[in-house]
């Protein structure tokens, strides 16, 4: 299974409107039902999106509710960080506090699951890997790491050649409340369980719109 991002088709844009999530768990009860002898999720150049909708994947695969990550966010008028879930149609602050949570799933594949990454995957997409590689059954494999950019986007400048920078203004942080999967030092992101050699030959068996560079995006 092949995910490009974590968003349902704009509804202006032409194609299958299902909901992404309904195409995700139709996919894995396919293969539950088929009794498949593992699964491979593609997440390279995930281009991230719902984090919500990452939680809600990841049902397909969790026998119990397992935290996600709680949300830090900095309140500008104290300066300091506050754990908030944020409505993600509105883009309100509710539920101060609060954690997203990965519900425990009425039909689960419990086999073993591989996630395949680049530096490319970003964002939200990570959080699938993420969620894969805590599995008992769950293994990440690629040359190198997801991007490490994790954290949640607020402002952004559009500069020259199609380019835009963001500046993150949260974090995500895990059950012990610690800062997840970001980068430091140009290290981080969700890492191979096995490293792929980079070879010749091995690159160019990899999908077509494949990002080996590093980008700087941040979660949508």
């Amino acid at each position: 299974m092949r995910i490009v991002c974590e968003l349902d088709l704009p509804q202006a844009a032409p194609g299958d409107h299902t909901p992404t999530l309904e195409l995700f768990r139709q996919a894995i009860n396919s293969f539950i039902d088929s009794k498949v002898a593992g699964i491979v999720v593609d997440v390279r150049s995930n281009s991230g999106g719902s984090d919500q909708m990452v939680a809600d994947f990841m049902s397909s695969f969790y026998k119990e509710k397992t935290l996600y990550e709680y949300a830090n966010f900095v309140v500008p008028a104290t300066g300091q960080f506050e754990i908030w879930k944020e409505n993600e149609k509105t883009g309100e602050y509710v539920s101060p506090g609060q954690g997203t949570y990965i519900q425990a799933g009425s039909k689960v594949y419990t086999g073993p699951v591989v996630a395949l990454v680049n530096n490319g995957c970003i964002s939200s997409g990570e959080g699938v890997a993420m969620g894969i590689k805590n599995l008992p059954k769950g293994k990440v494999v690629g040359f190198y790491g997801t991007n490490g950019s994790f954290g949640m986007a607020g402002d952004s400048v559009k500069m020259p050649a199609g380019y835009e920078i963001d500046w993150p203004f949260g974090q995500s942080l895990d059950k012990n409340k610690v800062v997840q999967v970001d980068s430091k030092g140009g290290k981080g992101g969700v890492l191979p369980n096995k490293s792929i050699p980079m070879t010749l030959d091995t690159p160019s068996r990899s999908p077509a719109g494949t990002t080996w560079n590093s980008s700087t995006a941040s979660r949508h």
